[in-house]
């Protein structure tokens, strides 16, 4: 016990001499940065303490100011951007091909909710319809309702595959996965891209063509897939929504044997946007698989 007591005291002597005694060395400069690599791999930064005697923790997601004497971070090392200082990054043009109509799995399916409601049986806005969860997030409110009758329409996944049916797609100003610069342009409409975790989310009031049995208008074209850093988009499905009256038209185009009035019933008790005054819905909801071509 004598012993231990002796070597707390000659430890408590040795700080307190430490402490009035000269400064210790500096090992930077108080408020210098440093970039860093942090948990689990990340890009960060890294700032020393006011007295000069150590770095804090390496946070990621921080801006790192360059040195001096360098001209700025040039390439995916620097981290995200922020969003007020938005400059050119990479352009990715691509063609999303429709290769067949997208299936639930019991009450999920990929997709979005086109009209930001999570209906169900009982709600006469979204026709009672009852809408998907999404598989991923989890979230209700995924509408697509044709894929509970894309089964009856004998031929129009194998129709659809062989019309070669193209998306046009560009992705502008990508620096890296969790860049807020990043945009995305379907026909003429451009709209902020949500990416996180390689997950890409575009939500949009783009007009594109699809196609059952004719070529239609699909309105709100949606994209969803997974996208890497060196810009390859994979895992695509393509979701929108369209007029039940175009598709009779195009049914009956393609087929004049077609009762026009028997799709329009059929279509029509499914359908689950675009209500009138009586919320009679006259829009369908659709989500479709897709793959992708990189030009």
């Amino acid at each position: 016990m004598q012993q231990l007591k002796g070597l707390l005291l000659i430890t408590l002597t040795t700080l307190a001499l430490q402490g009035c005694g000269e400064p210790l060395e500096r090992v930077c400069a108080p408020g210098q940065s440093l970039a860093c690599v942090g948990p689990g791999a990340c890009i960060g930064g890294q700032v020393c303490a006011p007295d000069g005697q150590s770095f804090s923790a390496c946070q990621c997601g921080l801006e790192v100011p360059p040195p001096d004497d360098d001209p700025g971070c040039v390439g995916t090392e620097c981290g995200p951007r922020p969003a007020d200082e938005c400059v050119d990054g990479e352009s990715y043009e691509y063609e999303l091909r429709l290769t067949g109509f997208h299936r639930p799995a019991g009450e999920f399916s990929r997709g979005f909710d086109l009209d930001e409601r999570f209906s169900d049986a009982t709600d006469s806005v979204g026709c009672y319809e009852d809408d998907f969860t999404h598989p991923r997030e989890f979230d209700g409110g995924v509408d697509n309702a044709f894929a509970l009758v894309a089964d009856l329409a004998e031929g129009v996944d194998a129709d659809l595959a062989a019309a070669d049916v193209r998306v046009p797609i560009r992705i502008e100003s990508f620096f890296k996965i969790g860049d807020p610069c990043v945009s995305a342009v379907i026909g003429d409409t451009r709209e902020l891209l949500d990416v996180s975790d390689d997950h890409v989310r575009l939500g949009s009031d783009g007009v594109a063509t699809a196609w059952f049995l004719g070529p239609i208008d699909l309105h709100q074209v949606s994209v969803e897939g997974r996208l890497s850093d060196d810009g390859e988009l994979t895992d695509v499905v393509v979701a929108g929504r369209f007029q039940v009256a175009d598709v009779v038209d195009a049914f009956a185009a393609a087929d004049p044997t077609t009762d026009p009035e028997l799709i329009e019933t059929t279509l029509g008790a499914i359908a689950d946007l675009g209500p009138d005054g009586d919320n009679d819905c006259r829009e369908l909801s659709v989500v479709f698989d897709a793959t992708v071509v990189r030009r």
